[in-house]
Formats: structure tokens, sequence, C-alpha cells
């Protein structure tokens, strides 16, 4: 069993505390930061269990974690309310989860099967508003003041808390199996599960990232040679049965398999083989 409280800090950048320029950030001029900026803070506490069964060749390893994130620095939109931005600490965060491996060997552990699983939630709220949002005065817009324009940007256009619970993947997990055969040939094949989740600096009407699903294999050949040398000829296949799921590239987005600008992998799929000689 394994307790465990640690605690960390992230200082501003320099771009963040310091930096004026007009160049165009977050859709305006940047300004340096209204207020000054603090470290942001994490505490992160966990629980976790590590179990070796070599009886029956079996190793377990997980955990459940929480993980706090206070004065996160963020975008502080139109604090002078003209085409700006700036940033401020403003957000606190909540990320827990639970993560578990399961391991298993046979064949005097020159074969295995490994089974990885993941489960994510992550909230936020404000601990301290943007600048304007709670200005009464009088703007020439449809929502009559700085206030309710300021609260309409956060709350309803750009969602910000409420999207937040997108970034991490609810469920994710992984299948690797590696088989050892007649002492020279070995198949190995992995399979990974994503699901949905979201860049927070993307737009609320772009749909998150769909899940991904993707199988990779391996089959390698060793060949022993005189004088204590060996070589090894493999085969890789990537992502093989061609699942179109989306990177994180903001770059290159077109519009893929379910008519949304997203951004695909290069290729679908692909394979090479590899040698590699040992001497």
């Amino acid at each position: 069993m394994r307790l465990g409280v640690s605690t960390a800090t992230r200082s501003p950048s320099l771009a963040e505390a310091y930096v004026q320029a007009n160049n165009k950030i977050f859709g305006g001029i940047y300004i340096q930061p209204i207020t000054p900026l603090t470290p942001e803070k994490i505490v992160s506490k966990e629980i976790a269990y590590l179990g070796e069964f070599p009886s029956i060749g079996v190793t377990l390893d997980a955990r459940a974690y929480i993980d706090q994130v206070s004065d996160m620095i963020f975008t502080d939109a139109y604090p002078r309310l003209a085409d700006e931005s700036s940033v401020k600490n403003m957000m606190t965060a909540d990320f827990k989860g639970l993560e578990a491996t399961v391991k298993y060997h046979w064949d005097e552990k020159h074969s295995f099967l490994s089974f990885n699983y993941a489960y994510q939630e992550a909230q936020a709220h404000f601990a301290n508003y943007p600048t304007q949002f709670f200005n009464p005065d009088p703007y020439s817009s449809p929502y009559g003041t700085i206030s309710a324009f300021i609260q309409y940007v956060y709350l309803t256009r750009d969602q910000y808390p409420a999207r937040f619970a997108q970034i991490v993947p609810t469920h994710s997990y992984s299948v690797l199996i590696s088989e050892q055969i007649a002492d020279s040939w070995q198949l190995s094949a992995g399979y990974y599960y994503r699901g949905e989740v979201r860049a927070i600096s993307v737009a609320p009407d772009i749909p998150p990232e769909y899940q991904m699903s993707r199988l990779d294999m391996r089959l390698a050949k060793t060949l022993k040679l005189s004088g204590g040398k060996s070589a090894e000829i493999a085969l890789v296949v990537q992502n093989a049965t061609q699942d179109n799921y989306n990177t994180f590239d903001v770059l290159g987005w077109k519009l893929n398999k379910d008519n949304a600008r997203r951004s695909s992998p290069t290729f679908t799929r692909r394979g090479w083989i590899t040698a590699t000689f040992n001497f």
C-alpha cells in the first residue's frame, strides 16, 4: 500500500507576467496583467496498491488520486474593454481518477499480457473573476452593461467552466500482448482506446476530439550469428484498423469523417520493415 501527498508550484512565465506587445493573441492585443500574478499551485493526493503474485504470474498496480490546482492563470478577456486580452489568476480545478495495470506473464516471463485502464474527471470554477465581470457601467452592445457582456463571453460564448470537464478523456485503456514463439520469433500487438477529449482553447462550436481506437502490430525474427553477434528483422504495422481518429494539430484542420473541422493522422495506416544488427 502507498499513501502520498505532494505539492508543486509554477511561477508565471515572462510572457504572462511582463510582456506587452501589439501582437494578435487570443484574438486581440495582449496587454500586461492588470493585477500582479502569483504562482499556480497543485496539491496531489493518492492511495495506491502494488501486488505481486508470482505463483500465478500476475502483478497488479492500481491507484486513486485527486489533484487540486489553485490560482490557475487564465485568459482575462477585455480587462480595459478594448480589442485586447490579458491573463489573471482566476481558476481553481480538481482532477480525480482511478488507474490500474494488470500484467500476466507466462513461458518463464518471455511472454506477457498487459491491461491498462484509466478513469478521469475534471472540473473547474472561478475563484477570482475576470477584471470586468461585475462592472455595471453601460456598454454599447446588445448586452447593455460591461458586466453582462463579459459574463456572456465566459458563460455563454466560450463556456470555459462548463467545457473544462471535457479536457480529459473519461475512459481510456490499452491491451498489449507479446508472445515468444520458438525462441526466435516474437509477435506483439497493442490496442489503444481513448474517449472523447477537447483542447479547452478550441472554440465551443467545434466538437470534441472523438474517441480513438487503434491497433498496432509487430512480428520479429531474431537471427543468432557467429561470434556472439545477432540480428533482428521485424515487420511493423501501425493503426492496422485504419481508425481515422483526431490529432491535436489545430493548424491542419480539414473535414473529417463526421464532416467536422478536425485534424487527422497523416497516414491512417502504415507499415515498414526494420533490420537491426548487434555486435
